[in-house]
């Protein structure tokens, strides 16, 4: 039964009546100490809007008078209330009744789930907490990026590398995409269980170079159900060897149209199906279908150090413009042309959270090769103070120079760093380094 038609023991739980849907689902957010703009971000509001619901929060509970404390403690009291009625009710993802499964359970086409209906409740997958979020949540966060394995190995490897990742002190973590004809399947399933049974929020890579739009939807659709809230949204890069690849007819040659497709995902805005128009029909012939809006936290590929120095802003502007909501660099192994990066797009008005993403360089060959093969420059300081594989001092140099490179791009402003893990040891060492101070600019 859904709570405003629960009846309630006492005169304290009575008050609950008075609240909406949406005032609830403020109020047990807010109980969680999350800020007036994450709620919004979180509920696809207006900042003013939260503020709007709190002050009718605060009336209808009586602390309207009482101090910022006496407040915060009158929507923690309530918010347990109104937990352990869903609770009692059944209403739970996978048996845990929680401030986020209160606020956000909703079933797969976003109509909530009250608890006449404990057993489909139980049966969804929980929601991830967005990106978007987590970074607010956070002076820097600390992340990582592991691939699957390749098709036929065995997934225990890459979770046991994900367990020790997070023990390290990782915030939350990223899963490639094999690109066309890479071999390595199983991005979904490796996401939704970091997600699920690790309990840390999990960016999914989502490639659109071999797919048609009816495909993405239908693939997006996976990770919706799933519970999937975080993409990257990118096109992929051709497999080696075909330089003169071609989109297939009707396929996307740019990522920002696969960013605007989730975008309109989640407006509601889902692909025609054939011979079925829509009612009404449009001025123009067929529209959208409009059905239940996806949830997703769209992130996009930044390259601070595209050639074109016009280039490197324009194509960045257009995946803001289609929808994308954060950033995640090319590999930057020169913390001066991520600052740079960040100049451009103040003064250009981009403004949303762009992690540097890098790995930890082991030695000049290795570097030498990156630099190359990514078209990214090295440092030559850097270069000079690399060994060679062989050299036992070779670990400890290269873990040195990138908890240097850490501490500037921190000073630059960078939201956190993304660790592309190559060697899954030398990255836990980095992170359990770095976690101590994470959270503190």
């Amino acid at each position: 039964m859904p709570f405003d038609r629960v009846t309630l023991e006492t005169p304290e739980r009575a008050r609950l009546l008075g609240l909406t849907e949406r005032e609830r689902q403020v109020l047990l957010l807010r109980a969680e100490a999350y800020p007036v703009a994450a709620i919004a971000d979180r509920l696809a509001v207006e900042p003013r809007t939260v503020k709007f619901h709190l002050r009718n929060i605060y009336a209808k509970l009586g602390a309207s008078e009482s101090s910022q404390v006496g407040r915060q403690r009158v929507l923690r009291n309530y918010a347990r209330l109104l937990t352990e009625r869903a609770a009692s009710n059944g209403v739970a993802s996978n048996g845990v009744a929680s401030v986020d499964n209160v606020a956000g359970m909703e079933n797969v086409a976003g109509v909530a789930i009250v608890a006449e209906h404990p057993r489909v409740a139980s049966l969804l997958f929980r929601p991830d907490r967005k990106l978007t979020d987590v970074l607010r949540h956070n002076r820097f966060t600390l992340s990582a990026e592991v691939m699957p394995p390749r098709n036929g190995g065995e997934q225990s490897a890459v979770l046991s590398q994900v367990e020790q990742l997070i023990a390290a002190g990782a915030h939350f973590l990223a899963v490639t995409k094999g690109a066309g004809g890479s071999l390595r399947g199983g991005s979904l399933p490796i996401a939704q269980v970091i997600k699920e049974q690790f309990g840390v929020p999990c960016i999914a890579h989502f490639t659109c170079r071999d797919l048609l739009p009816e495909e993405v939807e239908n693939q997006l659709m996976d990770h919706h159900y799933f519970g999937i809230r975080n993409i990257l949204a990118l096109r992929g890069d051709p497999p080696d060897g075909q330089p003169d690849w071609e989109p297939r007819p009707g396929g996307y040659r740019y990522a920002h149209q696969l960013i605007d497709q989730i975008r309109r995902l989640n407006q509601g805005h889902y692909l025609v199906r054939p011979n079925f128009p829509p009612t009404p029909p449009g001025p123009s012939g067929l529209q959208p279908e409009a059905q239940s809006p996806t949830d997703f936290c769209i992130g996009c590929a930044v390259y601070p150090e595209h050639p074109d120095p016009h280039q490197r802003l324009d194509f960045f502007k257009q995946k803001l413009d289609a929808g994308a909501q954060f950033a995640i660099t090319q590999m930057v192994f020169d913390p001066d042309a991520y600052g740079r990066f960040l100049d451009a797009c103040e003064r250009s008005g981009l403004d949303v959270p762009i992690l540097p993403g890098t790995r930890i360089l082991r030695s000049r060959v290795s570097a030498r090769r990156t630099a190359e093969k990514y078209a990214v420059s090295v440092p030559k300081h850097t270069m000079r103070s690399l060994r060679s594989l062989p050299d036992p001092d070779a670990n400890h140099r290269a873990l040195d120079l990138f908890l240097a490179l850490v501490n500037r791009l921190r000073h630059l402003g960078a939201p956190g760093i993304h660790v592309f893990v190559t060697d899954a040891a030398i990255a836990c060492q980095a992170l359990s380094h770095l976690a101590p101070t994470a959270s503190k600019a």
